[in-house]
């Protein structure tokens, strides 16, 4: 377990210090922030048909995430009392704030992977790929911002992905959910 303290505390030094510069500040703090994600969802809307059934999936996905980021804000960080490691490292490169007391698992990385998983559940278009890759890079901002440790954000994107599974596997047991899944062919979304 120490060996693995130690590689999570030397993997973030790397990231947080090594990769560290003003440009990359600038982005990765606009990566994190929560305004990102109206951009992400507005581009995510330009993809799939919101008239249809598009508006019902990115609901589904929302709650699904509300309920990963509840579970994990209120029992899990609390539960594993993980301080952050700009709470308890010296030298660390705090590049906005700290944020809260505890930081296992990363909410960032459980919330970026539960939507992006849940979106190519749902509709498994091309572009939902880009989801994915958003959400590591989401993850990534969390250990250059100096408030995560690369472990929270690993165990965060793994409770996520399983958490939209779960999820999926729930929904599509309700009749009403039938008509949202994507159909074989002749879907023009689902291509």
């Amino acid at each position: 377990m120490e060996f693995l303290h130690s590689l999570d505390e030397k993997l973030f030094f790397y990231v947080n210090h090594g990769l560290s510069n003003r440009i990359l500040d600038v982005v990765m703090v606009a990566i994190s922030s929560h305004w990102i994600w109206l951009i992400v969802l507005a581009l995510v809307g330009l993809q799939i048909d919101f008239k249809k059934r598009g508006w019902k999936i990115i609901l589904i996905a929302g709650v699904a995430v509300g309920l990963s980021d509840l579970f994990a804000f209120e029992v899990l960080k609390p539960y594993f009392g993980r301080m952050r490691p700009c709470k308890v490292l010296e030298g660390v490169n705090i590049v906005k704030s700290c944020g809260g007391r505890f930081g296992f698992p990363s909410n960032h990385a459980i919330n970026s992977a539960t939507f992006a998983v849940s979106m190519m559940l749902w509709r498994p278009h091309r572009f939902m790929r880009f989801l994915l890759a958003f959400a590591i890079l989401v993850g990534f901002s969390r250990v250059y911002l100096g408030v995560h440790y690369p472990g929270d954000v690993l165990f965060g994107f793994s409770l996520g992905v399983i958490w939209a599974f779960t999820f999926f596997k729930v929904c599509r047991s309700f009749a009403w959910s039938h008509s949202l899944l994507p159909k074989k062919r002749n879907d023009p979304i689902a291509s």
